[in-house]
């Protein structure tokens, strides 16, 4: 009976150190994919925030110049460019 006990203890500690190596490894496998996914939310931001700057010169120099017609067309882009950020545009 103590032979059995043993060999199963055995086991169970294999079974729960492949379980560590599987979890070490999804772990070291998933924060390259977090440190990634972080890197592209940080250049969609950088991108839309240069968006929204541009198209708020492009439309303060229509509202100096007083041209109605691209001012539409220049609001419309720029609330959707700031629909694609989640509605919410910062400086």
């Amino acid at each position: 009976m103590k032979k059995e006990l043993a060999d199963w203890r055995v086991r169970m500690n294999q079974q729960v150190e492949g379980y560590r190596a599987d979890l070490t490894s999804l772990q070291t496998t998933l924060t390259t994919e977090i440190g990634g996914l972080r890197s592209e939310l940080a250049d969609v931001k950088a991108r839309i925030r240069a968006q929204l700057e541009a198209n708020g010169e492009s439309i303060a120099s229509l509202h100096a110049r007083g041209d109605p017609s691209t001012r539409a067309e220049l609001e419309g882009s720029a609330a959707t460019v700031a629909a694609a950020a989640g509605g919410k545009a910062r400086g």
